[in-house]
């Protein structure tokens, strides 16, 4: 056996004709290949994107948050009963005067 000898080729004709229709126009076959890929590669971006669309709303939420101070020098009594009480009352009054939908929070701090 002899490893140079040439295989035989095998030819394959296939009939093209009447599958594209054929006209005297400028011919669009070539380019439908690379407007299919950029489509793709065009939809493919706008989808990682996700695109949103901003809708102005009114909002009903609103959210206060109240800090009050409990060092040592709220134990002062110059205001009566002391400085903390006082804080708590005012705390309590502001948030009655408050509307029901609205949220609070609270921060203690000292130091």
């Amino acid at each position: 056996m002899c490893r140079f000898r040439r295989r035989a080729r095998t030819f394959l004709f296939l009939p093209t004709v009447g599958f594209f229709p054929l006209s005297s126009e400028r011919n669009v076959r070539p380019y439908v290949p690379a407007a299919l890929f950029g489509a793709s590669v065009l939809l493919t971006g706008l989808s990682v994107a996700c695109p949103v669309f901003p809708i102005a709303a009114p909002s009903q939420k609103t959210t206060i948050m109240l800090s009050i101070d409990v060092s040592g020098s709220m134990r002062s009594t110059d205001i009566r009963p002391t400085r903390f009480e006082a804080a708590k009352d005012a705390a309590k009054t502001f948030l009655r005067t408050l509307p029901p939908k609205t949220r609070v929070g609270l921060v203690s701090f000292a130091g």
